[in-house]
């Protein structure tokens, strides 16, 4: 990832409004990182964009649990140095 690429998070990224908001985000040249809450789910909705060659990661987070969204955080903080979303982040 480049330094100065554009990252989105979007949660209730596997389906819906969600998926196509991380499809389009992508498509514009974002990094999009697309959480959910179901692991299966949101995996394979993650590898099916990346199929489609765009920048998609997957993270899972339940917005309705605080301990599942500050496990989210430490891991993108670890995997992709991002310590805040200064451009995108979608609920």
């Amino acid at each position: 990832m480049s330094k100065d690429q554009k990252v989105a998070l979007v949660t209730g990224g596997n389906r819906g409004i969600g998926y196509e908001l991380v499809k389009q985000l992508a498509l514009k040249g974002f990094k999009v990182i697309l959480a959910s809450r179901n692991p299966e789910r949101g995996h394979e909705a993650a590898q099916k964009l990346k199929d489609s060659n765009l920048d998609v990661s997957f993270v899972v987070m339940d917005v309705d649990d605080q301990e599942s969204i500050n496990h989210a955080v430490t891991i993108v903080n670890k995997e992709y140095r991002i310590f805040s979303f200064k451009e995108v982040i979608v609920k």
